[in-house]
């Protein structure tokens, strides 16, 4: 595929697609102006299957290394990923780095698995707020 210069495309994206199980992820809530620790999880108790990427290649050693991402998209507007991350204070409040994993629905998974490159941009989507629960979780003082 060209770009815009007439140039042709090499897609970036040459990785394999694969499914990350979590029980939660953790998060930094800033708004106190503190950074508490807050874990989200669904509220049904189900793993979240959070969208990734892995890649195995061979360093210069002749080793096998085994790379593995975990997608992100914006959540500018997500009721509960928005709230969290430092805020920079450098940049004005609708430039804040607001962004949440993919979290693939289970009925996704195998579509997740099968995808063709240029397919996968459809699963980027937000997960329901209301099927998450955010909790934190303050860590306790350090002695001395």
């Amino acid at each position: 595929m060209p770009d815009l210069h007439g140039h042709a495309r090499i897609h970036p994206w040459r990785a394999q697609e694969g499914i990350i199980p979590a029980v939660a992820i953790y998060e930094p809530d800033w708004r106190s102006g503190l950074h508490v620790p807050t874990r989200i999880r669904r509220t049904d108790g189900e793993l979240l299957g959070i969208a990734g990427l892995w890649e195995e290649w061979t360093d210069r050693a002749g080793q096998i290394v085994r790379s593995y991402t975990m997608l992100t998209i914006n959540a500018d507007t997500h009721p509960i990923f928005k709230e969290l991350h430092r805020p920079d204070p450098k940049r004005p409040p609708d430039m804040q780095d607001k962004r949440m994993v993919v979290i693939l629905p289970r009925g996704l998974y195998v579509d997740w698995l099968d995808a063709p490159a240029e397919k996968t941009i459809d699963f980027m989507r937000q997960f329901p707020a209301d099927r998450l629960v955010a909790e934190a979780q303050p860590r306790e003082p350090r002695a001395g």
